[in-house]
């Protein structure tokens, strides 16, 4: 009885006339499901998850996802969001970690790690005289080289978004004196070679670019800024009236710093529609020292006077003073938004990290020389 019944069942179901799926509905749902399998740890505060989509435009030249970088560990993560990354000497100060990199030049944070930066002089002719060597050192503290055609002869740090896995930069194309925008993934060290208006022709300045999630803002031939999505290589409309600049950290999640010669003024806008979110003006002769932006897009540290500093949040105007010896120029930023630095600049002191809503400073147990290297923010200088 259970047989026919069986086999009654299979005959119908042979019978009933199925409609084929969409071939583009069962594509769209086969590249989501492979982009569900590619999340990754990442920076988001305390949560720290976020998802690595797959590269789907322009060329992908150096695939090495036999060796893909592995996420550190929640606890390392968290210790590396909330503590940042400091450098004194050769000794990169990670999380919880210590890492000797020789050289150490310029900081930046990406989610899954701090990028170290070290431009390095031969005696070769310009503009052959730099070589360039980039370091990701990851939470947990280990130390990955970035080697991709190029990178080698940068004459600015690779531009990068403590939110985002992936770092941009313009080199030389191959037989051309032109350049051309490339993106890495550092999970799997992809590289995406993005076609854009021309980028600067100026060996130089290769290298000149700043990161914000899909958009990338760089230099072109007519040393205009370009701001292009880097995922589908259009280009952008980009407000360059309030005098931001790109400098170290650029524009921090969708927000820029333009700053005010003479007034002591500094703004922050909105890049998507050009929303004016801060004001503060400041009479001071350390005006002009410059402001600084947190990586988050959050804060806003600003000088107070000839002493101490103030932490605005953006999104309220409010602020909290922290007082003493400290300068904005000597403080540096966690990935979530803390202060780190020395309260004393020009004598052995403690590094201390200080909470931007509060204003309290806790101190490292670690004290270090006048030569500490910091992660800035974007950074905002008289124009």
């Amino acid at each position: 009885m259970t047989e026919r019944l069986s086999s009654l069942l299979h005959d119908e179901a042979t019978a009933l006339a199925v409609p084929p799926p969409a071939a583009d509905r069962v594509l769209a749902q086969g590249r989501a499901l492979q982009r569900r399998r590619r999340t990754t740890l990442a920076v988001a505060f305390a949560a720290v998850v976020v998802l690595v989509a797959g590269v789907t435009v322009g060329a992908v030249v150096g695939d090495r996802s036999d060796d893909q970088l592995q996420p550190a560990g929640p606890a390392d993560q968290k210790a590396y969001v909330e503590k940042g990354a400091w450098a004194t000497g050769d000794e990169v100060h990670i999380g919880n970690h210590v890492v000797t990199v020789p050289h150490v030049g310029l900081l930046s944070y990406t989610s899954v790690g701090v990028l170290v930066w070290s431009p390095r002089f031969t005696k070769k002719p310009a503009p052959d005289n730099i070589r360039s060597v980039t370091i990701l050192v990851t939470p947990d503290g280990k130390t990955h080289p970035i080697d991709h055609p190029g990178i080698t002869r940068l004459g600015a740090a690779p531009a990068s978004d403590p939110t985002s896995p992936y770092i941009a930069y313009t080199r030389q194309s191959a037989g051309s004196k032109a350049s051309e925008l490339v993106v890495i993934n550092l999970l799997t060290g992809r590289e995406q070679v993005v076609s854009t208006p021309a980028a600067q022709r100026d060996e130089y300045r290769i290298g000149q670019a700043a990161l914000d999630g899909d958009v990338v803002i760089y230099t072109g031939t007519e040393d205009e800024r370009v701001q292009v999505d880097w995922r589908t290589g259009r280009q952008l409309p980009l407000n360059d009236s309030h005098g931001m600049i790109i400098a170290r950290g650029g524009y921090q999640q969708g927000r820029g710093l333009a700053s005010y010669m003479g007034e002591g003024r500094w703004e922050v806008w909105s890049a998507v529609d050009d929303e004016l979110l801060l004001s503060v003006t400041v009479r001071s002769a350390a005006y002009d020292v410059g402001a600084s932006l947190s990586p988050n897009g959050k804060y806003l540290a600003v000088p107070n006077g000839r002493k101490g500093i103030r932490v605005y949040r953006v999104d309220t105007g409010d602020f909290v003073l922290l007082g003493g010896d400290r300068d904005v120029s000597e403080y540096g930023w966690t990935p979530d938004g803390h202060l780190v630095g020395k309260k004393y600049l020009q004598q052995r002191s403690e590094v201390e990290t200080c909470d931007p809503d509060t204003g309290k400073c806790t101190g490292t147990g670690i004290e270090v020389t006048p030569q500490v290297r910091l992660v800035q923010g974007a950074q905002g200088l008289p124009v």
